[in-house]
């Protein structure tokens, strides 16, 4: 379970490293059994404080503070589907955008890291914010990744907790960040199949 602190600090960090910027993303996390603790719409992450913070029930109503972000039902869905997430994090992150806007998932013949570290990285089909079809876009992803890129739009990380949720995500974007500098300077050579195939067992 995470409390106030901790979500303020990690929303700090984000922004410190810009993998969120102006009033982009938001973030929820089980404060309890029953609860979330989720980030307020509209506001920049980098200057919230514990007060700021609001909680929701399960299905994303507000129990207290003020205006839920509009793609409460995108954190809602993760929770009902993995009984295991604690923790839900969507961004804008850049590089992680660059390929959502690509409409590409991530090469798992690039780089070791992205096979052992993140393991397989979703890509959800594109899905107007705030609405049902949103949330409905990660069905074919949520039970087998913990990281889903979203169709011109960003990137969601799931965790145990809000710590392993933001690990996910610095890593995708510095893996993303790596391969698309590779990518566009041309002449990557891939790992061989064989290769792949190891390094999907670790």
């Amino acid at each position: 379970m995470t409390n106030r602190a901790e979500m303020v600090e990690i929303c700090r960090l984000l922004h410190g490293k810009g993998l969120v910027a102006g009033r982009d993303g938001n973030l929820s996390a089980r404060a309890d059994g029953e609860t979330l603790l989720v980030t307020p719409s509209g506001r920049n992450k980098g200057r919230l404080t514990s007060e700021d913070l609001l909680e929701t029930d399960l299905e994303g109503n507000p129990l207290r503070g003020g205006k839920v972000t509009s793609e409460i039902g995108l954190h809602t869905f993760v929770y009902r589907r993995r009984p295991d997430v604690g923790a839900v994090i969507h961004t804008h992150a850049t590089y992680c955008t660059a390929f959502a806007l690509r409409e590409q998932g991530f090469p798992d013949d690039l780089l070791i890291e992205t096979s052992v570290s993140l393991g397989p990285v979703g890509l959800a089909a594109f899905a107007v914010p705030g609405t049902p079809e949103m949330a409905a876009s990660l069905e074919p992803w949520v039970d087998r990744c913990d990281v889903v890129l979203l169709s011109h739009h960003g990137v969601c990380t799931f965790g145990t907790d809000l710590w392993e949720a933001y690990d996910r995500l610095e890593a995708a974007e510095n893996a993303a960040k790596t391969m698309l500098a590779a990518l566009t300077a041309g002449g990557v050579k891939r790992l061989a199949p064989g290769i792949r195939a190891l390094l999907r067992k670790k």
